[in-house]
């Protein structure tokens, strides 16, 4: 009996045994089919060549447009509008009388003053030569007739600017906005009347953070874009740091110029700022070849079609593009499309050398 036991949990032995070298076997076959690409078909994938490239470290920020020149047109006086000399959205030049208010009161007082005026310098002038030639005139009469011109004069420089006030010039050319006013309407000091902007010069003020503010100078150059001109961009160079960061957003303002001279960016326009602060030759590589793994970054090298995992450390990110600063040299093959079927030591298949039914959709219609 214990014979016949023993014989039966030696054979149960042998049996377990046998099965998990048999187990054993499988899993390693696996492990080594993985880690030398031991697959029935190489994974289908695209390369490139680490290459060096410019590097352009960047701030972003966003703004607003306005002119460098801009005003509310208002009248310094009130009165009722009697004349308006300009189309809305026009060009005007500077001194263009916009909108001229009633003012016969006031031309009848530079009229009367302008009368007394001639009078007295007529009086002044007649005394003085009388004086000089020793005629019938006492140096007393000479001085009073002199002081009555001179009175005369400031009256009528009084008169001519009460009259000048009644008309409202265009302090600089640049283009004029909507009519707010009409003839015939009574206006009150202060009413704006219009708007007027230069815009050959537009100038965008914005904020970034306060880590930048020993790297950002005056004179560097700017590019502005917005939406509403699709990919345009527009070249400008900053012009004003503030001395001062806010102790809130931990940030500090910066204005830019931007040449304006078709006048296409109209002020108040939402616009994205982009500040190059400094240029440098480096590595670089698409974004797309990177593959994170925890705190590791990884790029798939091309090691004679075998695809190897390498550490590579980042420096500064473009926009389809990032900076390697460590783990790659130029002259290296990565793969930058078909990672995400790809394990350490898999075999590959370069995309451009196989036919175009086998290559993977991101890939068709690539080959040259």
């Amino acid at each position: 009996m214990n014979a016949r036991l023993g014989a039966v949990l030696l054979a149960a032995a042998i049996v377990l045994a046998a099965g998990l070298y048999i187990f054993s076997s499988y899993v390693d076959r696996n492990a080594q089919s993985a880690r030398t690409g031991g697959q029935a078909r190489s994974v289908l994938v695209e390369v490139d060549t680490v290459k060096m490239g410019t590097v352009r470290d960047r701030v972003e920020a966003v703004g607003t447009t306005r002119a460098v020149k801009s005003v509310n047109v208002v009248p310094l006086v009130a009165g009722r509008v009697e004349e308006i000399n300009f189309i809305p959205g026009e060009q005007v030049k500077e001194k263009l009388a916009l909108v001229r208010l009633n003012d016969a009161e006031a031309r009848a007082q530079e009229q009367e003053t302008r009368a007394e005026l001639n009078r007295a310098e007529f009086d002044n002038e007649r005394a003085q030569t009388l004086l000089k030639s020793g005629g019938s005139v006492s140096r007393a009469t000479a001085e009073e007739k002199e002081a009555t011109y001179l009175i005369a004069k400031a009256r009528h420089e009084a008169a001519v600017a009460t009259l000048d006030e009644r008309t409202v010039h265009a302090p600089f050319s640049g283009k004029v906005g909507f009519r707010n006013v009409d003839i015939g309407e009574y206006v009150s000091v202060g009413t704006v009347l219009t708007t007027l902007d230069d815009l050959r010069t537009i100038e965008i003020e914005f904020s970034v953070p306060e880590i930048y503010y020993g790297s950002i100078k005056d004179g560097m150059p700017v590019i502005v874009r917005t939406l509403a001109f699709g990919r345009k961009r527009f070249k400008g160079t900053v012009s004003q740091i503030d001395s001062r960061i806010d102790s809130v957003s931990r940030a500090f303002r910066i204005k830019a110029v931007v040449p304006n001279e078709t006048e296409e960016i109209p002020a108040g326009l939402f616009m994205n700022v982009r500040v190059t602060l400094a240029e440098r030759e480096a590595i670089k590589i698409p974004q797309e070849a990177l593959v994170f793994q925890g705190q590791e970054t990884l790029v798939y090298v091309d090691e004679n079609n075998v695809a190897l995992q390498r550490r590579v450390t980042l420096g500064s990110r473009q926009r389809q593009s990032v900076e390697i600063t460590d783990g790659l040299k130029v002259g290296d093959r990565i793969v930058v499309k078909g990672i995400q079927n790809l394990r350490d030591g898999a075999r590959i298949k370069i995309a451009t050398d196989a036919p175009d039914d086998q290559l993977p959709p991101a890939a068709q219609g690539k080959k040259s």
